[in-house]
């Protein structure tokens, strides 16, 4: 038995927990999820380099990481509208104003937008 099997089990279930938080409400898209990390944990089931699954552990951490922290899931509130539904986990970042005034250098050779030509 590897070495590995008990981190593989424990990222495996991570991304389910991590699915299940993430769709909640959702069937069609936690049935979705579900099969994609199914298939790529059932792909990945007969890696032979021993090198490679920590490789394939540190993947699939990432990726967990990104989910958990990057994606939100939008409600429908009526036809027209949808509501984000923002978790403590989500990273926030900070907005700036758009400046109308602000001058927009380019390098210099290139175009400056699509019809006109450097000068």
């Amino acid at each position: 038995m590897s070495k590995y099997r008990r981190e593989v089990l424990a990222i495996f279930k991570k991304l389910h927990v991590t699915r299940l938080k993430l769709f909640q409400g959702d069937e069609p898209n936690l049935g979705k999820a579900r099969a994609k990390i199914n298939l790529e944990f059932k792909n990945h089931k007969v890696v032979e380099s021993e090198a490679e699954i920590p490789e394939l552990i540190e993947v699939a951490k990432q990726v967990e990481h990104f989910y958990r922290t990057q994606v939100v899931q939008a409600v429908e509130v009526d036809g027209e509208r949808k509501r984000l539904i923002i978790r403590e986990e989500t990273e926030k970042l900070d907005n700036k104003e758009f400046d109308e005034n602000a001058k927009l250098t380019t390098r210099r050779g290139t175009k400056q937008c699509c019809n006109k030509k450097p000068e």
